[in-house]
């Protein structure tokens, strides 16, 4: 199966919350909010971490943790384009996390293109952000944490 990727509200607001869904036969949406985006900033600080690699290792995590389940069948993710200069960044950090699971997934399997808005991912993460459907899981700072300090 290939999943499209997409994210509402970008990460680095941390005064808002943040959606990110995928979608292919199967789709689901997290929700990060915002008090949590917050947390889990100030617990990398205090592990004395830059600070410009934080939004890619939450996204990453949280995508990771939003499709876990379903790794055993994706044979392929293409990321919305979000982060351009640090599309690397969180290739390898996502590949990373999947291959605990699945030591045959390959970095060529996760590619980054434009995820239009007639995406089903678009329409998921959108109407969660907009508050129009309800995620399929609300991540907690602890989640996303236990995650990144793999």
């Amino acid at each position: 199966m290939d999943i499209e990727v997409d994210q509402s509200g970008k990460i680095e607001d941390t005064r808002a919350d943040t959606v990110i869904a995928f979608s292919d036969s199967v789709s689901g949406a997290a929700l990060i909010p915002a008090v949590v985006k917050r947390a889990c900033i100030r617990a990398l600080r205090e592990r004395d971490w830059r600070s410009r690699t934080f939004v890619f290792k939450i996204f990453a995590a949280a995508l990771f943790v939003l499709i876990q389940p379903h790794i055993g069948k994706i044979e392929r993710i293409v990321i919305d384009v979000e982060y351009p200069e640090r599309m690397g960044d969180i290739k390898g950090k996502l590949l990373h996390l999947i291959q605990h699971i699945r030591r045959d997934f390959t970095r060529g399997q996760i590619v980054f293109d434009r995820v239009g808005k007639r995406s089903p991912a678009h329409k998921k993460a959108i109407a969660v952000y907009r508050g129009r459907a309800a995620p399929d899981r609300v991540l907690t700072a602890n989640e996303i944490l236990r995650v990144i300090g793999k």
